[in-house]
């Protein structure tokens, strides 16, 4: 945990340099299925994100993709 807490200082010290601050309300993570849900649970406080659901999307296009492209794009045409 250790190196999540070094990357939110990365971060951190990014926004203290550039001036743009990460938004961690509107920021989400995506986690594979094989993470423990306690560490899952761990990571996004540390973080203090959200869980990345399969339905979310960003500027109107989906951000995890399906096999399925013609589903996953259906509401082009």
């Amino acid at each position: 945990m250790t190196e999540v807490k070094s990357l939110k200082e990365i971060l951190n010290k990014d926004w203290d340099a550039t001036g743009q601050k990460v938004n961690y309300e509107k920021s989400k993570i995506f986690l594979s299925k094989y993470i423990h849900h306690r560490h899952k649970k761990l990571l996004k406080s540390i973080l203090k994100v959200g869980d990345l659901k399969a339905k979310d999307k960003y500027l109107g296009s989906p951000l995890l993709l399906s096999r399925s492209r013609m589903t996953d794009f259906s509401y082009l045409g």
